[in-house]
């Protein structure tokens, strides 16, 4: 991890994050205090930090499992913790609320013990080799240790296949938005579907959006967003209850909303694609 000044002119820090295994860093959200949090995955038994602490109930990493650290502004490392079950468990992307809590995104494969307090569907399709489930998982610190975090609430969905969260955006009002990957052909769950978006998955790949209120009991919406063949996730932001997505299609006919749709340029292209506060 590394900090710059305003200018760009100084190396503020830099810092190593790792065990003696393999250890990747993919997200980091920084608070108004210059607190950063990372967050990726990790097979190193002894990855560092300060309490360190795993929320399942498992004490050694037999598998890649998800990590958040905490570092100040000095690049010290203030709080480490690990998120995962008994398989591969990776963190993808992270947001903070305006509290300073943590919003966590990624991919899991645990068939035991991966920490959640919600299901969508409820019924799951059970994992294979094959298949995995996108988890969104938000911590909050103790009131006696600010640098001690517990779960506050942790959502596995998905349908039969790959499903991935790649982004996490956080509102004013708490509520989380997640855009990923997922293969699953028809049973993803859905809810208040765009008329612009399809209701099932047509392609390969399609991305997904999701969007859960600030309890993480309920679905807003979530729906497809993608064409005939492959779409994949890159990001996500919230302004005024309005999603922003972006990443890349491979479909020829990916969801276009203005008058004079674009023809595929290449072999892919970019998208972006805004969700309006009216389709909660």
């Amino acid at each position: 991890s590394a900090d710059f000044n305003s200018s760009g002119s100084n190396l503020l820090y830099l810092t190593y994050l790792g065990g003696a295994d393999i250890d990747h860093a993919e997200g980091i959200a920084v608070g108004t205090n210059g607190n950063a949090f990372v967050t990726g995955y990790t097979l190193s038994k002894k990855f560092p930090g300060i309490g360190m602490q795993k929320l399942n109930q498992d004490t050694n990493i037999v598998a890649a499992d998800a990590f958040v650290t905490k570092l100040d502004a000095n690049g010290a490392i203030l709080s480490s913790t690990l998120l995962g079950g008994n398989g591969n468990d990776y963190g993808f992307g992270i947001a903070l609320d305006s509290a300073g809590n943590p919003y966590v995104t990624g991919t899991e494969s645990s068939t035991t013990n991966f920490p959640s307090t919600a299901s969508f569907p409820t019924n799951l399709p059970t994992l294979s080799r094959t298949t995995s489930k996108a988890f969104l998982t938000k911590l909050t610190n103790s009131v006696s240790n600010p640098d001690t975090y517990s779960t506050d609430y942790s959502i596995v969905f998905g349908g039969k296949g790959i499903n991935e969260g790649i982004g996490v955006a956080v509102d004013s009002a708490n509520s989380a938005y997640v855009v990923g990957v997922t293969t699953a052909i028809k049973d993803f769950p859905t809810n208040n579907i765009p008329d612009a978006a399809r209701g099932k998955n047509a392609g390969g790949r399609d991305v997904f959006v999701t969007k859960f209120d600030s309890s993480g009991t309920n679905l807003l919406y979530s729906f497809y967003l993608g064409g005939s063949r492959n779409d994949l996730a890159q990001g996500i932001d919230v302004m005024n209850g309005a999603a922003y997505v972006i990443g890349q299609t491979f479909s020829s006919k990916f969801p276009q909303t203005n008058a004079a749709p674009r023809k595929l340029m290449g072999r892919s292209d970019a998208f972006i694609t805004i969700i309006s506060p009216a389709s909660q």
